[in-house]
């Protein structure tokens, strides 16, 4: 049997997609580090979770895989750089990335459920969408 690899164009459906979104999703998440207030670490607004939100809403589930890789890095960046690199430092960023990417999709799969109809149903997408994120991503 012969390996065939993935043809260029079926490719570059879904790399590019992700790679757009997860150098967008890195560089809004280390731009919102000049945001914590200190002593704390972390920041009070996260505008990755937005772009996220925006980046799956527009090009689909294939860029879930960017989200992730990005998260991770980030956090293992954080991680490593106290802690230093061993087993823990590259496990402990698995759980905040699932949580990005649970996070984004739970958003975009309740924002196409929500059908509006009139201006009241705006207000409801506008108080439903970021509970139900905020809710997934803690989780």
């Amino acid at each position: 049997m012969e390996f065939q690899s993935t043809p260029p164009e079926k490719r570059s459906a879904w790399f590019f997609p992700a790679l757009f979104t997860g150098l967008l999703y890195f560089a809004a998440a280390w731009s919102s580090n000049f945001l914590v207030i200190p002593p704390a670490v972390a920041s009070p607004i996260w505008p990755a979770a937005g772009l996220a939100f925006l980046c799956v809403f527009r090009f689909g589930n294939k860029v879930l895989p960017g989200l992730f890789f990005a998260q991770f890095i980030f956090n293992f960046r954080g991680i490593s750089a106290v802690t230093g690199i061993h087993l823990n430092s590259i496990l402990a960023p698995i759980f905040p990335s699932v949580g990005t990417v649970l996070q984004a999709y739970a958003c975009v799969w309740v924002f196409r459920k929500i059908i509006i109809y009139r201006q009241e149903d705006i207000i409801k997408v506008l108080l439903v969408v970021p509970f139900i994120g905020c809710l997934v991503s803690s989780s």
